[in-house]
């Protein structure tokens, strides 16, 4: 058997108690606001420098991508945690619920409430509370996991009559992915939510930890706090797939990869943090060419293909102005970079050191709507390029290209390779994509399927057609 490490020190209750009246006395101080982002984070600090003397190593064994999470979690009023199996997520909630309590946090003086869909995910929570030194005691009927001095954790799994319960200050939601749209599940974990609706969002934590799933309350909440934090400017989602988990090896992901042939989904969503649809791809996956996994790295080299199209989506602060750059030949699209921009005036210096490229941005200037904004500064500057707004059916024409296309990419183009592994149909009579705030690698996809980047037959290998005969021919096959 292998022998873990043991705490530096054993506390006694002494220390314990201690404790509790020290951190909450330096955060209850008078000259400090309690809600406070940054004071919060302080306190947490404090806490876990604790933890690291007293607790059982695992608890505070984080990398530097766990520890900025966690600081994201503490200082935001609500969040989500979007992570790998076997990533760490159960010991960030067991550190979580007893730091909330010791320091009464909220109107509610600490109360923090766990809920998950099933008892295992219950069980995994309370084994890691066993190893937190302020939790004396853990019953099971009623389910409490008590805190030295504070109001007992309250963890249950989702029911009508535990979605009910009194109100609380902290809300952990775990596993969300198992929660299906149009359950009952999802009745429950509508209703618990309000145990929390009273007071300022500031004054509640509200955290979503789980491994993805798409058509899920968890994807849900994903897609709503992604479009909250474009329009904040600060983070409010953590996305953490197995590569950034030293513990996890390539080898233990090709072992999962060769067991779930039959389930091709399986890896994407549970290890690559990839939503995968349940309602049908509405891309053709085997039309996906990453480069150094089903074609070589140097594949763009040994054609001789060079960039001669880019397309730009407009986005708030935390995702940034995404450009890609490529080669569309009329039939195929070849992504070679990613780039992120966070200024009108950067986009416009690439615009025009790429003008002699087919560059088309997101937006009419001149109209309405978040993107009309960003195109009138652009247009205001005088850059190299053109705007696209889906006026008519343009956007269903791109979409149906691209349907068609084969596509290329490096595989460091992430927003592009995970649009297109998520993207689903829409529920309706007429076959349709299925929108989302997040298609940012997709929507850039689109706009550099333009006129530019198609050239005349007779300018392109193996009698690839231009932009218009291929228009012509979809219409003359439909």
């Amino acid at each position: 058997m292998i022998q873990l490490p043991a705490p530096l020190k054993v506390p006694s209750p002494q220390i314990l108690s201690e404790f509790k009246f020290a951190i909450l006395e330096y955060y209850k101080d008078p000259k400090k606001n309690q809600y406070d982002p940054q004071h919060l984070w302080d306190t947490y600090r404090i806490y876990f420098n604790f933890l690291r003397i007293y607790a059982d190593p695992r608890i505070t064994q984080v990398t530097v991508l766990q520890w900025q999470a966690d600081e994201i979690h503490i200082k935001e009023s609500e969040t989500i945690d979007w992570r790998t199996r076997r990533g760490g997520k159960s010991i960030m909630l067991s550190r979580f619920a007893p730091f909330f309590a010791l320091i009464e946090f909220g109107k509610y003086e600490g109360q923090v409430i766990y809920r998950c869909p099933y008892a295992d995910q219950l069980q995994q929570f309370k084994f890691w509370l066993h190893k937190i030194p302020f939790v004396s005691k853990i019953t099971q009927k009623p389910p409490l996991a008590h805190i030295v001095g504070s109001l007992a954790i309250n963890m249950n799994v989702y029911s009508a009559a535990t979605s009910a319960s009194a109100g609380g200050s902290v809300f952990l939601a775990d596993e969300g992915k198992k929660i299906d749209i149009g359950s009952a599940l999802q009745d429950y974990y509508i209703e618990a939510r309000g145990m929390f609706i009273e007071d300022e969002p500031e004054h509640k934590r509200i955290i979503h930890a789980s491994t993805g799933g798409d058509l899920t309350q968890f994807a849900l909440d994903l897609n709503r706090l992604e479009t909250k934090q474009d329009k904040l400017g600060r983070p409010l989602v953590v996305r953490m797939p197995w590569t950034l988990c030293p513990w996890i090896t390539q080898a233990a992901i090709d072992e999962e990869l060769a067991l779930n042939l039959d389930a091709p989904w399986y890896v994407d969503q549970e290890y690559n943090c990839i939503n995968v649809p349940k309602t049908g791809y509405f891309f053709d996956q085997d039309k996906l060419k990453i480069l150094g996994k089903d074609v070589p790295m140097t594949y763009f080299d040994d054609l001789r293909l060079t960039p001669n199209v880019s397309g730009l989506d407009w986005n708030g602060k935390v995702i940034g102005h995404i450009l890609y750059e490529g080669h569309w030949d009329g039939q195929d699209l070849y992504l070679f970079k990613q780039y992120r921009f966070t200024n009108v005036p950067d986009v416009k210096v690439w615009l025009d050191a790429h003008a002699w490229m087919s560059n088309e941005v997101e937006g009419k200037p001149s109209t309405m709507g978040f993107n009309a904004g960003y195109s009138d500064h652009l247009m205001s500057l005088g850059a190299q390029c053109s705007y696209q707004n889906w006026e008519g059916n343009t956007k269903d024409q791109r979409l149906a290209l691209l349907q068609r296309a084969t596509i290329y990419t490096h595989p460091d183009n992430y927003w592009f390779i995970r649009n297109w592994k998520e993207a689903t149909f829409k529920k309706s009579l007429v076959p349709q994509l299925d929108k989302t705030s997040t298609q940012h690698g997709l929507d850039c996809g689109l706009h550099m399927i333009n006129n530019g980047g198609a050239v005349d037959v007779a300018q392109k290998p193996n009698g690839a057609m231009g932009f218009q005969q291929t228009m012509e021919m979809m219409q003359y096959r439909r």
